[in-house]
This record gives C-alpha cells, sequence and structure tokens, in this order.
C-alpha cells in the first residue's frame, strides 16, 4: 500500500464524512453515501493489498513522570498504560461493588445502551432505565448485565475523588490541558462497550477487576463505518473483539491490553476503542481537553464535534461533568450505517 495514495483517499471520504454532516437528510446526501461507500471499499483494497496490520500489545511503562509522559505520549497522540501507578491510591484498596452497595446504595443512575449487541439493530437508541447503584451491585453478584458507564458520580459526591491523587493526573494534562471529568462505571463480567471514540484525553483508571480494551487510530475510521448521529459521541456497529467475522480487521494496526487494579490507560482524543469486563469490574475515566492534541489526532472529527447538533457543542460543553445528557439529548436521533 502507499500511505500518501491511502491518505489521499483518506482525505477525500473524510471530506465526504463532513459533508454528509453538513447536508443532513437530503436527496444530494443520499447520493453521496454511495460515493462515500465506494470509497470506504476502496481504502480496504489497499489496506488488504498491504498484507500488513495486527493487533499489537500496548506499551507499558513503570514508573513514568509527567514530562516523559507529555513529551513522548501525549504530544504524539500515542496510547500507554502506566502500569501499577494508581495501586496505593484509596480507591484501588476500598473501593468494590459491596463498598457501592453499602455506602451509595440509594444513589440513581441512569443506564445508556451503548454495547456491541445495543448497536446491532438499524435503530440505536441511547437511552435505558434508571437503576440505583445498590440494584447495579446485587445485579453484578446475579450475573446480569446493568453496566453503569460514564457516570458523574465523583461529581456528584466529590469526597469519592479524594481516593485519587488528582495532583498527579493533573500534571499529565499538558501545558495547556483543561478541566478534569471523572466519569464512573461498575459492571459484571461479560458486560461490553461498543466501538466508539469522542473528543476528550483519557486517563482510565482501572480500580477493581480486570478489563480487556482493543484500540485504533483514527486513520482507520472508514472500516468501522461510523454512522451519522450528528453527536460529540461516535459509534461504530463493527464488533472488533471478533476479528474472524470482520476480515480486514487483521490489516488494521491496533492494539489490545487488558488492564489490572492499579493500571492506567492513556487514550488519545478521537481513537477508537472497544471495552469487555473480564470480571465484574469498577474504573473510572479521568477526561481533560488539550486542544494540540485533539487537533494532531483528527480534524476532521474536530469538526464534527464542533459542528454538533444532537447536542450543539455548547450544550454538550455545559454537560461536560455528567456526559450521560449528551446521550439522551441524542436519544431521538436516526443514525444511518
Amino acid at each position: 500500500m502507499s500511505q500518501p495514495a491511502y491518505h489521499q483517499k483518506l482525505k477525500m471520504w473524510k471530506s465526504l464524512w463532513l459533508l454528509d454532516h453538513l447536508l443532513g437528510e437530503t436527496r444530494l446526501n443520499r447520493s453521496l453515501d454511495a460515493s462515500r461507500a465506494r470509497l470506504t471499499a476502496e481504502l480496504e483494497a489497499m489496506l488488504v493489498s498491504s498484507n500488513r496490520g495486527g493487533i499489537q500489545a500496548i506499551e507499558r511503562r513503570v514508573d513514568l513522570g509527567p514530562d516523559d509522559f507529555v513529551e513522548n505520549y501525549l504530544k504524539p497522540g500515542k496510547p500507554v498504560v502506566l502500569s501499577g501507578v494508581a495501586r496505593e491510591w484509596p480507591a484501588v484498596k476500598r473501593w468494590t461493588p459491596s463498598f457501592f452497595e453499602q455506602n451509595y446504595g440509594d444513589v440513581p443512575v441512569q443506564l445508556i445502551n451503548a454495547s456491541r449487541q445495543d448497536l446491532a439493530g438499524e435503530q440505536y437508541n441511547p437511552v435505558g432505565s434508571v437503576i440505583t447503584l445498590g440494584q447495579v451491585a446485587r445485579d453484578i453478584e446475579a450475573g446480569g448485565a446493568a453496566y453503569p458507564r460514564f457516570v458523574p458520580l465523583l461529581h456528584q459526591h466529590p469526597e469519592l475523588s479524594e481516593d485519587f491523587d488528582k495532583a498527579h493526573l493533573a500534571s499529565l494534562r499538558g501545558r495547556f490541558g483543561a478541566d478534569m471529568m471523572f466519569q464512573f462505571f461498575m459492571g459484571g463480567a461479560g458486560t461490553n462497550t461498543a466501538l466508539h471514540c469522542a473528543i476528550p484525553n483519557n486517563l482510565f483508571v482501572q480500580i477493581y477487576g480486570r478489563k480487556r480494551w482493543w484500540i485504533f487510530e483514527p486513520k482507520f475510521s472508514p472500516v468501522f463505518r461510523p454512522p451519522m448521529l450528528r453527536s460529540t459521541y461516535f459509534i461504530s456497529p463493527v464488533d472488533v473483539s471478533m476479528p474472524e467475522a470482520t476480515a480486514i480487521l487483521k490489516y488494521v494496526n491496533g492494539y489490545e491490553i487488558v488492564l489490572d487494579p492499579g493500571d492506567v490507560l492513556y487514550i488519545p482524543p478521537f481513537y477508537w476503542h472497544q471495552v469487555e469486563n473480564l470480571t465484574s469490574t469498577i474504573g473510572v475515566g479521568v477526561r481533560w481537553f488539550n486542544i494540540a492534541s485533539i487537533l494532531k489526532s483528527s480534524t476532521t472529527q474536530t469538526l464534527l464535534t464542533l459542528l454538533s447538533t444532537s447536542p450543539t457543542i455548547w450544550q454538550a460543553r455545559k454537560n461536560r461533568t455528567d456526559f450521560i445528557r449528551n446521550f439522551v439529548q441524542s436519544a431521538a436521533v436516526k443514525g444511518r450505517k
């Protein structure tokens, strides 16, 4: 595969992706869908002809300092695991499903439909039911499928954020890093989140249990066939945990990693990732914005995010500490695959 040729066609595909967003449901838009599908097929053929790609392990670093992290991972946009860095944090030592059942059992949480099974149909409805954390803990014990994602629990109960080394997390944001949002996740073995990506930088702190991740660069977006939701959150119907069902994946460069308690995973902006809970798990995503790394990762997806309508970027900004509101506000949107 000629890299310049691939990137030239990729630019054309991205231009159509952006035009798709701007035009909306129009006759011209529907005619452009065929052009984007043709470009997708051509890009995939180029990947196959290269006979390269495959899944590799993410680099693990022990005692990775802030300056080293910023220069070698944040600025170039490269995933990395800060191995065991949070092992002595109070959250890793104390938090279990029983801890939340006993201390926060009455707290309501909004479930969202974001598993790979939820994205299998033509109609995507992101909003699920509302249950309590106590019900989630009991569901986990019973082997159920309840999996609260992106919950603003640490903003609702700030005392929980004191169980993190916030000074160390802040030191990893880079010179122009802004904000620090905490998103809580707790689910049972076998629960998952489908392939997706979004604009913030992400340090995911694995607190309890083991979690498997698959991660891919934004340049492979055509392979993942993202539907047009006009949202600040990008999703894909492709299940990367089953590469035999999607043959093109063996020609795509990607990463796979299993996180243990105390590990912290860095995911750059707009990097596609799919997640599976190997055991009952608790984790917290620490999100922030760094404009240099955002633009470096994907100018096109930056523009799509800024031009989002479901919700608008201004609504999304207002919801930055309660990301689930963005899903609720996009509930009526129908995506085209």
